[in-house]
């Protein structure tokens, strides 16, 4: 996410050098890739800030940096900024093999989902899946007693 990427604080490691300044040629991925206290997970973080994020996504350096960076590694996450009203993840997602949307319970709106999803399938973007943050755990009142129940017939 070139407009609020927060990886850096995440993981605790410096914001800048990252891909914005990969982008724009400012830096070489060597500096910019940082080792996180996770075995074998590094993060490339946002960069500099920068005026022009769509922009940078759409320049075919990024399609470069990504193929390079697919010779090293087997997993690749792209985190991208929301769907709705910002046209980077439909940049994003045109060099994703699936495309994960992400869903805050109690908080994104049905007609946002809808929205998302068909600007995605517009781009024909693969949608693999959805994440549900946010999502509070529930046991229906009918499992509890049959649970209960069970288990005083078991002593």
């Amino acid at each position: 996410d070139l407009r609020q990427g927060m990886l850096a604080e995440l993981f605790a490691i410096e914001k800048s050098p990252g891909l914005t300044d990969i982008l724009e040629k400012r830096a070489d991925i060597g500096f910019c890739l940082s080792k996180t206290s996770m075995s074998n997970l590094h993060v490339l973080s946002k960069g500099t800030s920068s005026e022009r994020p769509s922009e940078l996504l759409s320049l075919k350096r990024f399609k470069v940096l990504l193929d390079k960076l697919k010779d090293y590694y087997d997993i690749i996450i792209l985190d991208s900024p929301p769907v709705i009203h910002l046209p980077d993840s439909g940049v994003i997602g045109r060099y994703a093999d699936k495309v994960l949307m992400v869903v805050q319970m109690e908080k994104t709106q049905r007609s946002d989902i809808i929205d998302a999803y068909s600007n995605l399938k517009q781009s024909n973007i693969d949608i693999g899946g959805v994440i549900l943050t946010g999502l509070k755990y529930y046991m229906p009142r009918s499992y509890y007693i049959y649970y209960y129940h069970m288990e005083m017939e078991a002593s």
